[in-house]
């Protein structure tokens, strides 16, 4: 004869109140008087019913000798800031009664660039920076700080303007060095209907300098007053008319 036997699994048998427990509790005092062993019932009662395990704590590494933790580099995207070009801008004014012409007859040549002189220089008043976005000729920033320092004269405006640039900005091409210079000019005071806007081959050695990309001139006077400005400009084509 077979009897069918199914196990169910009771999740409060670890309850003192619990009937389950309660009835193996008391088959284990009827085993343990019969077999008269001393202290089977507490022994046994731990191995049928063990106490919870104790809660986990945290485990830590204690180092026995100097050590130094290694991980892998994080990948960080930096912000990629655009390269810009500046230039030192430098104005002169023609002064009153000049009586020699303010502008080159045509573009100054390397030879005359070279031949310039600080001297013949100094009428160019250098009056602050400005600077471009690479492959870009709009202005960056406020001009606030260029403006204030721009020489006004009464109904003057800018006779001639000339741009040179080294290194990197010279790479950008002629085309976008006139663009700057154009872009600037109109920001700064009237353009006299005749001016012209030059790319000149390079800087004049007494203005060169690494702290800058270029710089950027203009003379400045009434045409119908002043026809002329040797003086500034004669070391770099404007002597001869």
């Amino acid at each position: 004869m077979s009897l069918p036997l199914a196990l169910d699994k009771d999740p409060n048998i670890f309850s003192p109140s619990n009937g389950n427990h309660v009835g193996a509790l008391a088959a284990l005092t009827i085993v343990g008087a019969a077999l008269k062993e001393q202290g089977f019932v507490a022994e046994k009662t731990k191995v049928l019913f063990p106490p919870p395990p104790a809660a986990a704590t945290a485990q830590a590494i204690r180092a026995t000798r100097d050590w130094v933790l290694f991980h892998r580099r994080r990948t960080k995207q930096c912000e990629v800031v655009a390269a810009t070009r500046t230039y030192q801008v430098y104005e002169a004014l023609v002064p009153a009664g000049s009586v020699d012409n303010p502008v080159p007859p045509a573009t100054p040549t390397v030879a005359e660039i070279l031949a310039v002189t600080a001297e013949e220089l100094k009428p160019f008043v250098p009056i602050g920076t400005v600077s471009f976005n690479a492959g870009a000729s709009t202005p960056l920033g406020d001009l606030a700080a260029l403006k204030a320092a721009w020489k006004k004269a009464p109904g003057a405006s800018i006779l001639w303007a000339g741009i040179a640039s080294r290194g990197d900005a010279k790479n950008d091409g002629d085309a976008l060095a006139q663009a700057r210079l154009t872009a600037l000019e109109s920001q700064l005071d009237q353009v006299d209907p005749n001016a012209r806007a030059d790319v000149l081959p390079l800087v004049p050695p007494p203005l060169e300098s690494s702290a800058n990309d270029g710089i950027i001139v203009f003379v400045v006077g009434v045409r119908k007053t002043y026809y002329a400005y040797a003086s500034i400009l004669g070391a770099i084509g404007g002597k001869n008319l």
